[in-house]
């Protein structure tokens, strides 16, 4: 097994990102002379890809984005997965079933698996999986959605029990279906404790050999991949996943074709790109981007003041000069593509009512701080310093804090820390729709921390109705009392654009922007 305790790797990525600054340089002039495809005419062994972020961790259960997702998606494999018309098909899994009494969820699991160190895949692993994910003592991102579950019980080496304590209807949808929340990692990682991060080890179809820092994450076929019971072989013998934190570097490496596929493609380079017919867009509409406004720390307490905020700020113009159209405003408390979603209304933009709620609520000149990741989300940090500009011409005193580190910005957030953070939640992401705005519970994902007990009792009522009818009539409540009570300063849903080279056939994004690069290959002809 390689070991990748960062510590080992300082050296050599400096000595990586060296190379990788010649890299683009040579990827510009390459711009000026023409372009060609990296699959078909410089590796086509291997498969490149450009992130904009630093993964977080390679352990699934503490990954902090979708890119993150993704990238572990090439080394691990969920119990389930979505197709491209959202319902739940198997992958380590087989079937399931659900009790009567609506609490207990047998799973059924493939057999013939092996993680790629040789550890078989089994009930135990899974297990294993769950185990550390509802102990009450964990750190890791993902509890926060898995507390639902009490226990998990091996009936055989090839069925689980996974028992909820009560019913729960979103299990299928939020969690086991959902990539991120059901990618399995052998229980042999246990050995390297805190670094299981860098020490990935799974039953996907590729393994990890190198993890520069900064620079690039290098991966190669698993040859425990078991294609048979578990899908199609990779078509690429390696994989080579960039980071390029620089907008103008990744749109230039995917222009001159020395990556196949680009994240976060900014919206000033659309049209430019567009334009270019060895690079084709994607585009998933529906990302829902607001700014927690958190209701512990002052002028935010005040439901008043959070009105004005909404109020204050000029979304369509934001979304038509800065983000060149591709995004539309928010007419809600979550996104228009989320699973229950209901067009509860908007805020308009009224700056004079803003300064007179402002004023009412006694916080004229009351200072906010605008937090903002830089380069996570599209013209993230010019957003937001408009909305700064905004606030401050209806009596704030606003200022942008912008924080490039996305982990660190991810901890702020999670913390009790920050007046105001942006997030745009994913389009099917569960807990923009319930967790976020109740933070009784003190989940992680509750950015505002408002505690407000009416929107306790909807999310647990709906979250446990499994009539959807009825389910949908409690959550256009929760979301309804959320927008009342202006929880957060509501913007818009953004199309997430990402490119890709035209030499592959479209890679697939479900519309949870989860991109999976199982689906790479080159175009036949």
């Amino acid at each position: 097994m390689i070991n990748l305790r960062r510590p080992v790797l300082r050296s050599p990525v400096k000595r990586t990102v060296a190379a990788a600054g010649t890299a683009a340089l040579v990827a510009g002039l390459a711009a000026c002379g023409g372009s060609s495809s990296a699959t078909t005419d410089q590796n086509p062994e291997q498969l490149t890809i450009a992130a904009s972020t630093e993964p977080k961790s390679l352990d699934p259960a503490d990954a902090a984005d979708y890119a993150n997702y993704a990238l572990n998606g090439l080394i691990y494999s969920p119990l389930f997965m979505k197709d491209e018309k959202g319902e739940p098909q198997p992958v380590l899994a087989k079937d399931y079933s659900v009790s009567e009494d609506k609490t207990k969820w047998t799973i059924n699991l493939k057999e013939g698996i092996s993680f790629s160190d040789g550890t078989p895949f089994n009930a135990e692993a899974v297990c294993y999986n769950v185990d550390r994910l509802i102990d009450p003592e964990s750190s890791y991102g993902a509890s926060a959605r898995w507390n639902v579950v009490d226990g998990c019980e091996t009936i055989s080496d090839s069925q689980v029990v996974l028992d909820t304590g009560e019913p729960y209807a979103l299990l299928m949808t939020s969690i086991l279906s959902h990539p991120p929340m059901s990618q399995m990692v052998s229980p042999s990682m246990e050995e390297f404790g805190d670094e299981k991060g860098s020490n990935p080890v799974g039953t996907g179809p590729y393994k990890i050999t190198n993890w520069a820092n900064g620079s690039k994450v290098s991966l190669e076929k698993n040859p425990e991949y078991n294609a048979e019971v578990l899908g199609e072989a990779p078509v690429f013998d390696t994989v080579e996943w960039r980071i390029v934190a620089e907008d103008t570097t990744r749109v230039l490496q995917l222009e001159s074709g020395e990556v196949d596929f680009a994240y976060n493609i900014p919206s000033t380079s659309t049209d430019q790109l567009e334009s270019n017919g060895n690079v084709e867009l994607i585009k998933v509409a529906g990302r829902f981007a607001q700014y927690s406004l958190n209701a512990t720390k002052e002028p935010f307490d005040d439901v008043k003041v959070r009105q004005a905020a909404n109020h204050a700020v000029n979304k369509e113009q934001i979304a038509k000069e800065l983000l060149n159209g591709e995004a539309k405003v928010a007419t809600g408390s979550a996104g228009s593509a989320a699973q229950g979603f209901a067009p509860v209304g908007q805020y308009e933009y009224d700056p004079e009512k803003a300064k007179k709620l402002l004023e009412e609520a006694g916080a004229v000149g009351a200072e906010v701080a605008i937090t903002t990741p830089v380069g996570r989300y599209p013209q993230d940090k010019v957003v937001a310093e408009a909305v700064t500009q905004q606030l401050n011409e209806v009596g704030f005193k606003a200022t942008t804090n912008a924080i490039g580190d996305w982990p660190t910005l991810q901890k702020d957030m999670f913390s009790d820390k920050l007046q105001t953070a942006y997030m745009a939640w994913s389009p099917g992401a569960v807990e923009a729709l319930y967790e976020q705005w109740d933070g009784c519970t003190k989940s992680q994902w509750a950015l505002g921390h408002h505690c407000v007990p009416k929107l306790t009792e909807l999310r647990e009522e709906a979250s446990a109705e499994f009539d959807e009818g009825k389910r949908a009539a409690l959550e256009e409540e929760l979301q309804q009392t959320a927008f009342d009570q202006a929880l957060g300063l509501y913007m818009f849903e953004i199309n997430d654009v990402n490119g890709q080279s035209t030499a592959l056939e479209t890679i697939y994004e479900d519309p949870m922007t989860y991109v999976n690069f199982l689906t790479a290959k080159p175009k036949e002809g």
